[in-house]
């Protein structure tokens, strides 16, 4: 999924979203609303915490980051600033436009890249937590396992 979102090229926000988004939620087990209600100010870039709020029933947790995917998400950051010096809110995963990603958008992406990545054809996949049984300190960020793959 994370090669296929690297193939959008075309859109370089869109792909580095995307690439960054499928990341973060394989190795912390975030619902996908969690991880676009994020802001660039629930990132503890120093501790390797992000702070989640408006969960399911409304609490708010902390998530602790392995090394790796602290450092993917910076490189996402400089990216997003790259591309989009001037966002129109704090969203730390950012639309074209600047703004928040809505989900409806979010699911339609993720579907053409599950057509894509050549997993499936007839079914219609509904973005979730994939692996929410991933540690984050266990293992390294995806996005290094793709690259090792290049």
């Amino acid at each position: 999924m994370m090669a296929a979102a690297h193939s959008l090229r075309r859109f370089p926000l869109r792909a580095a979203t995307f690439e960054t988004l499928i990341g973060l939620l394989v190795v912390t087990g975030l619902r996908v609303g969690e991880a676009l209600r994020l802001d660039r100010a629930d990132i503890d870039w120093r501790d390797g915490l992000l702070t989640i709020t408006e969960t399911k029933f409304n609490k708010t947790r902390l998530v602790p980051l392995h090394p790796t995917t602290v450092e993917a998400l910076r490189c996402y950051d400089r990216r997003r600033d790259e591309l989009c010096p001037r966002p129109v809110d704090p969203s730390f995963f950012l639309s074209t436009a600047g703004t928040r990603r809505r989900y409806d958008n979010v699911h339609w992406t993720w579907l053409k890249l599950v057509r894509l990545a050549g997993l499936t054809s007839a079914v219609r996949v509904v973005p979730s937590s994939p692996a929410r049984s991933a540690s984050p300190v266990r293992g390294e960020h995806p996005s290094r396992l793709v690259s090792r793959r290049r």
